[in-house]
């Protein structure tokens, strides 16, 4: 029905029941408080995770939510990198 001036087109996943049905469940976990316990895992991980700034090989523990990184290094005060070749 786009006629003769338009060219009818759409996308793979609009107003695909599948893709609607998903989205409707993610919006129920993040009522249900997805989000909070995200962020209480994220603020555990992290605790857990800065417990080891005083290993030698820590130079730094940095991240957000659940997303974290721990630096390895091997001279802590110049923060000079842990070597690719390292046995781990």
């Amino acid at each position: 029905g786009a006629g003769r001036a338009l060219v009818g087109h759409g996308y793979t996943y609009s107003a695909h029941p599948v893709s609607a049905a998903v989205a409707l469940e993610c919006l129920r976990l993040y009522e249900e408080g997805l989000l909070d316990n995200g962020r209480r895992a994220g603020k555990r991980l992290m605790e857990g995770l800065r417990s080891l700034a005083d290993h030698p090989l820590v130079g730094d523990v940095r991240g957000r939510g659940m997303l974290a990184a721990v630096e390895l290094v091997t001279d802590k005060e110049r923060k000079t990198p842990l070597p690719p070749e390292a046995d781990p």
